[in-house]
């Protein structure tokens, strides 16, 4: 199986321990430079903060949130380990385990924005089983370009939708000043906790939605423009890859 290369010229590095590469992509930072047991060390490394966001939110929200809230964050968590490991690595093997659970964690999220739209959660939950044992088999058993593709056309479909969802939700649920003030029955202490709420779900998805398109650029730059991270940029600022 060979590993679909998006970095052109640039070098793919040194030789480690885990021996040809199996997965169905290699990326652009160069393989076992620092040490011979860890491929892509800025990628292993980062993805720890995937560990500690999932952990984080399962423990300070276990008593808030209801379990599918919870599970969303379990599976951000082992997606973080899958893609420590991965990186690590860079074999079919452990791909499966970064791959996997950002399809469960896709599924999971998605069954979380269309819940208020179902009268019973069951059918929707079955399917969204059903479609995540149908895409589980065609990540795992396709290879090379065909699983890159399979992959990101499953996993990206929902995630899209889902940001959709996310962002109809809160268009729905924000309030005009008007609203607000009739619902607070003209306490002055109810409306300015409404406001503030208002102005606190406002930021965070505005700052969430910004970090998306932040992080997706920078994804497809890595992806397809590593010559720009590699070999402009170092030759232009003197100062070496970012990572």
């Amino acid at each position: 199986m060979k590993a679909t290369s998006f970095r052109g010229a640039v070098p793919a590095g040194n030789a480690g321990m885990w021996g040809p590469i199996t997965s169905s992509v290699d990326w652009c930072e160069k393989n076992y430079v620092y040490f011979s047991w860890v491929a892509e060390f800025w990628n292993s490394l980062s993805s720890f903060a995937m560990v500690a966001v999932g952990l984080a939110g399962m423990f300070l929200n276990r008593s808030v949130l209801e379990t599918r809230f919870l599970l969303a964050f379990f599976f951000v968590a082992l997606l973080g380990l899958g893609s420590v490991l991965f990186h690590a690595s860079l074999k079919h093997e452990t791909q499966m385990c970064d791959e996997l659970p950002m399809l469960y964690a896709v599924f999971t999220t998605l069954f979380i924005v269309l819940d208020e739209r179902v009268g019973n959660r069951f059918p929707l939950a079955a399917l969204l089983i059903v479609w995540s044992v149908v895409t589980s088999a065609a990540t795992v058993f396709a290879a090379g370009e065909t699983q890159f593709a399979l992959f990101h056309l499953s996993f990206g479909s929902a995630e899209f939708y889902s940001l959709y969802r996310v962002y109809c939700i809160y268009r729905k649920h924000r309030m005009t000043p008007g609203a607000a003030h009739g619902n607070a029955g003209g306490s002055n202490l109810a409306l300015a906790r409404l406001a503030k709420a208002e102005s606190d779900v406002s930021h965070l998805f505005k700052c969430g939605m910004a970090s998306y398109v932040i992080g997706l650029a920078v994804w497809v730059t890595d992806l397809k423009n590593c010559w720009l991270l590699q070999k402009w940029w170092p030759a232009v600022s003197g100062l070496p890859n970012p990572q």
